[in-house]
C-alpha cells in the first residue's frame, strides 16, 4: 500500500508541471478475445500471471521498439512515434503491421513456454492500427499519456477485427504499405461508430 501511494504521489507531482507536445504517431490497440469470460483455475491470481507473461512477451519479442504502452484491462495500447522524414514512414508502418499479423498468428502459443501458465488460455487476438497527429503529455522528461483522434480510430478498428485479425485504416494505405506487407491484407469498408456512422470508410 505504501508503494502504491508513493507512485500516486509521484504522478501527482508530474502532472503539476506537465505540458503538451504535438507529435505524429502510430497507435495500436490489442484486445484479447474472450478475456472477459476467461476464468483461470486460480482465479484473478492466475489471470494476473497470464497477463504478466503475455504482456512481457509482446513487449520484448514483438514490439520492443514501442515508445509508450499501457494496459487497457484486456489488452494493450502501443504507441510508436513516426519519423519526421516522409520517405521513412512506409517502412515504420509496414514493420508494425507485419509484426501485428505475426502476433495474431502465434498468439495462442505465445506463453506456451512459461511453466507458470499450466491452464487453458485465450486463443485469439484483435488488433486495430491507425496513424495521425497526437498530443503527448510530458513532465520532467516522462511521457505520461497520449491523446488524439487516431487513438480513437485504432480502438474502433480493433473492435472490427473479429473474431481475430488486424485492421488498418489510412487514406493512403496503399502508398505507405511496402510490397511485402500489402499481400497480407485485403481491402474492405466499414462504418465506425462515432467517427463515420453512415458512410463506410476504406480499411485494410
Amino acid at each position: 500500500m505504501t508503494r502504491k501511494l508513493q507512485l500516486h504521489e509521484r504522478l501527482r507531482e508530474l502532472l503539476i508541471s506537465a505540458h503538451a507536445e504535438n507529435c505524429s504517431i502510430v497507435a495500436t490497440f490489442l484486445d484479447i478475445r474472450g478475456f472477459s469470460g476467461f476464468t483461470a483455475p486460480g482465479g484473478p491470481f492466475d489471470s494476473a500471471l497470464y497477463l504478466r507473461s503475455l504482456y512481457g512477451k509482446i513487449l520484448s519479442e514483438h514490439f520492443n521498439d514501442t515508445i509508450f504502452f499501457k494496459p487497457t484491462g484486456d489488452g494493450l495500447l502501443l504507441i510508436h512515434e513516426l519519423p519526421s522524414t516522409p520517405e521513412d514512414v512506409p517502412a515504420v508502418i509496414s514493420s508494425i503491421l507485419s509484426r501485428a499479423v505475426n502476433l495474431v498468428d502465434v498468439f495462442g502459443q505465445i506463453v506456451s513456454n512459461d511453466l507458470m501458465i499450466n491452464f487453458d488460455k485465450p486463443q485469439k487476438l484483435g488488433i486495430g492500427v491507425a496513424r495521425g497527429s497526437a498530443t503527448r503529455l510530458v513532465s520532467n522528461g516522462f511521457v505520461l499519456d497520449y491523446t488524439g483522434s487516431c487513438l480513437n480510430v485504432a480502438a474502433r478498428l480493433m473492435d472490427k477485427a473479429r473474431p481475430s485479425g488486424v485492421v488498418f485504416a489510412d487514406r493512403v494505405a496503399n502508398l505507405i504499405m511496402t510490397a511485402d506487407v500489402v499481400p497480407l491484407f485485403s481491402e474492405d469498408a466499414v462504418c465506425i461508430r462515432g467517427i463515420s456512422d453512415e458512410v463506410p470508410i476504406p480499411i485494410m
